[in-house]
């Protein structure tokens, strides 16, 4: 009899495939697997009773005793007044938050003026001090002229122009650290020209 050529596909892939790989620990993972089972039956079994105990302590305990609710009784006038009473004083305390209520609005409308007030002067102080910005100025000047004067004095042919340029900062700006300076530049060039002559 012929095998059928399905069969035998089946068995050649069966061989060349091999032996399905096995895990390194697979007894280990199927006595965690029971134990999983084990403690898991346990503790149903455990709820089960507890649910039963509790079942059957409630079934015996003694029922409270019935208390009879008050029966509404009809208004009486002490009641009617005391309830009179209450809404008159209950008016009287909504008046009073409200005049309080007013008192803090007035507050919070001071505080916020007081805190754009405080902001107004913080940013007042932050600008620069318009005197303080016209000394950098006028420091910036001297120094320029300075420094030009200095800067010409090493060329040749213009040893009048710095020495008049000196003079010129110290009639500008007398007190200011670059007068002192053009002073000394031109005490220098006064003792450079008698060491020459």
């Amino acid at each position: 009899m012929k095998a059928d050529p399905i069969d035998e596909l089946l068995r050649r892939a069966d061989l060349a495939a091999g032996e399905p790989p096995v895990p390194d620990d697979l007894a280990g993972r199927v006595r965690r697997k029971a134990r999983r089972r084990r403690l898991a039956a346990i503790s149903a079994g455990a709820g089960v009773t507890v649910l039963l105990a509790a079942a059957v302590a409630v079934a015996l305990w003694p029922p409270r005793p019935q208390t009879s609710r008050p029966t509404a009784q009809a208004p009486s006038a002490a009641s009617h007044e005391e309830v009179l009473r209450l809404r008159a004083e209950i008016t009287a305390l909504r008046a009073e938050a409200d005049s309080r209520a007013a008192v803090l609005n007035q507050v919070v409308a001071r505080l916020r003026q007081q805190q754009d007030h405080l902001a107004d002067l913080q940013r007042q102080l932050d600008r620069p001090d318009p005197l303080e910005q016209v000394r950098r100025q006028i420091d910036r000047t001297a120094y320029i002229m300075v420094y030009q004067a200095d800067h010409s004095r090493g060329e040749l042919g213009f040893v009048d122009s710095p020495e008049q340029t000196y003079r010129r900062v110290i009639e500008l700006f007398p007190d200011s650290r670059w007068a002192n300076v053009a002073r000394e530049r031109i005490a220098e060039m006064q003792s450079g020209k008698g060491d020459t002559l």
